[in-house]
């Protein structure tokens, strides 16, 4: 029996076209990962809803039907009314046994919730950061943060990234969460030795994304070199990082690099740094440890995978130690392959595709037996 699946994420069609202006970060890569995993496993026939971004209305790529809906960043009452009206008509030709949405706290996935009660289907949140586990995530637009709640606890399934969030979703919300491994690209063999050249930094320009703190960084250690990878996402923040970015000699900002490039970056980096307010469990971090990089994170270390495993460190908000910690990286080669090691061993056993996708497929079928939940 074939199974329809549909996955609900606005950006992440520029994964199949670079072409498409559009920014994407891990919330993307996993789904576009997912659908393309589905699209080639027999029972399965995979679309996605995607953001309008000039592209024809539906259109057939690599096994995936992609189902156009709204203009994103469209804010006038006019253009909202008639969002409403497109989500729902690209919900409804999808027509999916069970749709799954990630990286949404407020009125899609509502309205998505909605659309599945109403109808008949299942559906499947993946949450895609910490804050929407969070109580005092959105306190400041009550509406929203309703609105959201109620979809949460109308989801046949909720997967977290970590322990911390299937505590919080549990306990702040009455939601019952499953955790799921993030899908990584394939492991660096360990007979490969690639040249490390900089300490990278990847993300959206986004300000809970601090990426100020990553120059600050750079110019701490000025005899190295730095590269930073910025998605556009916040326009005019995305203009005042690359003016400030010109400053420091020692880093070179790329504003925004395709899909099919990144793993060059990944390879040639001696350091992984994120110096996000939050997290939930950063794609990056998987790409890293699948290419023998070590992290070094400010304030993200989820389930203290990077302290217990020690794939790297956690400044725990210090900036002291968040330079401390990059230094001991670069300029120790012993310990940096010791650690190096470790997380490419650590990719293997936890980010293999096959494993990953084939718990998925568990969940899913769960989730679409009428009156069974994982």
């Amino acid at each position: 029996m074939e199974r329809r699946l549909c996955i609900v994420n606005l950006y992440a069609r520029a994964l199949f076209q670079p072409a498409v202006a559009a920014p994407f970060g891990g919330s993307e890569v996993q789904m576009a990962g997912l659908a393309r995993a589905f699209a080639r496993r027999p029972g399965w026939r995979v679309s996605m809803v995607v953001g309008d971004f000039g592209q024809p209305p539906r259109e057939e790529i690599e096994g995936i039907t992609f189902i156009r809906s709204v203009r994103v960043g469209q804010l006038n009452l006019l253009a909202r009314l008639l969002n409403s009206r497109r989500y729902l008509r690209a919900f409804r030709e999808a027509d999916a046994d069970l749709y799954l949405i990630t990286a949404d706290a407020g009125t899609l996935i509502w309205r998505l919730a909605r659309f599945c009660r109403r109808h008949g289907r299942r559906l499947v949140n993946r949450v895609s950061s910490d804050s929407y586990a969070d109580a005092g995530f959105l306190s400041d637009d009550p509406v929203r943060a309703h609105l959201y709640e109620r979809a949460l606890r109308q989801c046949d399934l909720v997967v977290a990234q970590n322990a911390g969030q299937v505590v919080n979703l549990r306990e702040l919300f009455g939601v019952y969460a499953v955790t799921v491994n993030a899908l990584g690209p394939p492991v660096l063999d360990e007979a490969e030795q690639p040249q490390r050249r900089h300490v990278l930094w990847v993300g959206r320009a986004r300000r809970m994304k601090r990426p100020e703190l990553f120059m600050e960084l750079a110019e701490a250690l000025p005899h190295q070199s730095f590269v930073m990878i910025l998605s556009p996402d916040e326009p005019d923040f995305a203009e005042t990082v690359e003016r400030a970015a010109r400053l420091v000699h020692n880093l070179t900002l790329v504003p925004g690099v395709p899909p099919s490039a990144m793993r060059d970056y990944y390879l040639s980096a001696k350091v992984l740094v994120n110096t996000s307010d939050y997290e939930g469990f950063p794609s990056t971090f998987v790409e890293a440890f699948c290419a023998g990089v070590p992290v070094v994170s400010l304030h993200a270390d989820p389930d203290e995978l990077l302290s217990r495993q020690e794939l790297g460190c956690c400044a725990r908000g210090d900036m002291d130690d968040l330079v401390a910690g990059v230094r001991k990286l670069v300029e120790n080669s012993q310990h940096w392959r010791q650690v190096s090691l470790r997380a490419l061993e650590y990719a293997r056993q936890h980010y293999d595709p096959e494993r990953v996708v084939a718990r998925y497929e568990e969940l899913f079928k769960l989730a679409l037996e009428k009156g069974k939940r994982p």
